[in-house]
């Protein structure tokens, strides 16, 4: 650790008497650009952005304004040169090891070229080859955490290939805009041995698996496909402790869990479809991965096929403590739920969101007394869990479907006088 330097052009700089890695964590919370111009407070603070252990480059910290087209054209180029000159000095200069001799590495590097004005100069190849060498610049120094976001819209830049030993150290890994060739997956197989957390969002893909013994964490967020004919992406992580998938099956991107996680604690999947999914075949094997999970959201937007309102297939849920249903529509899978409901022995709290509800019929007559022989069998068995922990149920519904939460509650009211039920109204 340096020893704070005394000086007589110190002045009143009381922050400046603090030691080398105290003042480094002040300046971890900074942006690079601003971390960098505390070189001109004083002596001491000259070199301390040299030995920095977070670089953190936005393209926010160049935003400038303008008056007219011609005026903003000429500022956002000038605006780039800058961003890439300070971009590469900064990486070029920056030697962790330059106090005490330490390794030169990075606890974080975080590049986010993601606003709209930068995307005409990373599509052109000479803007290209500047990202490629900032990001390339910045796993020289192995970071344990990375946050890389490139472009907006559809993903036109390739992550570069990293060296395995820049990624040696890798904990932490956010990637967003970015396409991923066939190497993706081998790299974090094979090249991350200490990765355990990981989260993809708005990505194209090119590989078909990811296979990792230490990941934990993992976010994958409206990826896809990059080929026509899609891509099946195999998952194979059985020391995952939490699963967020974020899926558009329209964009031709299939996620298949291959083993099943016994380490998994929360799972949240949310898959749009443009046609009726088959569920027996699709996600039952997926949610046999998930057979541990002890919290889990479900969001699908179209029907699910199944053998005469049956699922053979679907897994027992021994640890599921909290069901969460998500804008599902129980009027096409209400199956889903009433398997879940005898398949969760443990089951303590289900939570159905903006969901939309089977309608019971209208009775002709005006009595308070309602005619189950004229109630469809889904409507009668809608709250039957083989649970017995199961006390708390909550929903949350829209005006139009009120009517319809009544009438399923009057169908089904000697099972609810157990529970306890909460109504949010949205």
């Amino acid at each position: 650790m340096g020893e704070p330097h005394a000086g007589e052009d110190r002045g009143d700089d009381y922050l400046g008497t603090l030691p080398d890695c105290l003042l480094h964590k002040v300046m971890s919370f900074l942006p690079a650009r601003q971390a960098v111009q505390t070189c001109v407070l004083s002596r001491r603070w000259r070199d301390l952005w040299r030995s920095m252990p977070c670089i953190d480059i936005d393209d926010d910290d160049f935003v400038g304004g303008a008056s007219t087209a011609t005026t903003g054209q000429l500022s956002r180029k000038v605006r780039w040169r800058q961003l890439m000159d300070f971009a590469s000095n900064l990486l070029e200069f920056h030697d962790v090891h330059v106090i005490d001799f330490k390794p030169p590495f990075l606890e974080r590097f975080r590049l986010h070229l993601a606003h709209s004005w930068t995307a005409p100069y990373i599509r052109a190849w000479k803007g290209t080859r500047l990202v490629e060498c900032c990001i390339l610049g910045g796993f020289r120094h192995r970071p344990a955490a990375a946050d890389i976001a490139v472009g907006v819209g559809v993903p036109l830049f390739r992550l570069p290939w990293l060296p395995s030993v820049s990624t040696s150290r890798l904990k932490r890994l956010h990637l967003s805009g970015l396409v991923l060739d066939g190497c993706f997956g081998e790299c974090i197989c094979s090249s991350c041995p200490v990765l355990e957390a990981m989260e993809l969002k708005s990505c194209s893909c090119e590989f078909n698996k990811i296979e990792s013994a230490t990941l934990k964490s993992l976010a994958i967020h409206g990826c896809r496909s990059c080929f026509l004919e899609g891509t099946t992406l195999a998952i194979k992580t059985p020391r995952l402790t939490s699963l967020l998938l974020r899926i558009t099956v329209y964009y031709e991107l299939r996620v298949r869990l291959v083993d099943r996680m016994n380490y998994l604690i929360e799972a949240s999947i949310r898959e749009k479809s443009y046609e009726p999914i088959n569920f027996d075949n699709d996600l039952c094997k997926s949610l046999g991965a998930l057979a541990s999970v002890r919290n889990l959201k479900l969001s699908w937007s179209r029907s699910m096929d199944s053998h005469h309102g049956e699922f053979p297939n679907f897994p027992t849920f021994q640890k599921l403590t909290t069901l969460h249903l998500y804008k599902c529509n129980m009027c096409l899978n209400l199956n889903i739920l009433l398997s879940f409901l005898q398949k969760a022995p443990s089951l303590e709290r289900v939570i159905l969101q903006n969901c939309k509800f089977p309608v019971a019929p209208r009775k002709r007559k005006r009595s308070t007394k309602v005619d189950r022989h004229k109630i469809p069998p889904e409507c009668k068995g809608l709250i039957t869990s083989e649970s017995r922990a199961l006390k708390r149920i909550e929903i949350t519904y829209q005006d139009d479907d009120f009517c319809n939460l009544i009438k399923l509650f009057s169908c089904n009211w000697r099972k609810l006088e157990e529970y306890t039920i909460t109504l949010t109204k949205v």
